[in-house]
């Protein structure tokens, strides 16, 4: 668990600070942002890939939002899996991934990322 932990906490620093330094356009979308905001999120994404999608599909999409695909059962663990060495090397990663998307005036992550 903390080789996993430790390789792909590092990873996802690496890959979003990657993209963030080397794409030329570039839409940053948070998944709880989509939760929130669906429709509004969608349009936002369709018009940056410079596309547009009918408002009965957009209706329809949000009308349909939960699906039939939800795990059953709780979603969040009653317990912490990370140790306190993971958690400061996590909580790094997150502060540093926040200020970079900052730092390219993008909105950072969502307060719940933050520690």
């Amino acid at each position: 668990w903390s080789e996993f932990v430790d390789s792909y906490s590092s990873w996802w620093v690496s890959h979003a600070l990657a993209w963030l330094r080397f794409a030329h356009r570039l839409l940053v979308v948070h998944f709880e942002n989509l939760q929130k905001d669906l429709v509004p999120q969608l349009k936002t994404i369709t018009a940056f890939l410079n596309t547009s999608i009918p408002e009965e599909r957009l209706l329809c999409t949000e009308s349909n939002r939960d699906g039939h695909f939800k795990r059953s059962g709780s979603r969040s663990p009653n317990f912490d899996p990370f140790t306190p060495g993971m958690r400061v090397r996590i909580d790094e990663y997150i502060h540093t991934v926040d200020k970079a998307l900052r730092d390219r005036n993008l909105n950072g992550l969502p307060k719940e990322y933050m520690p």
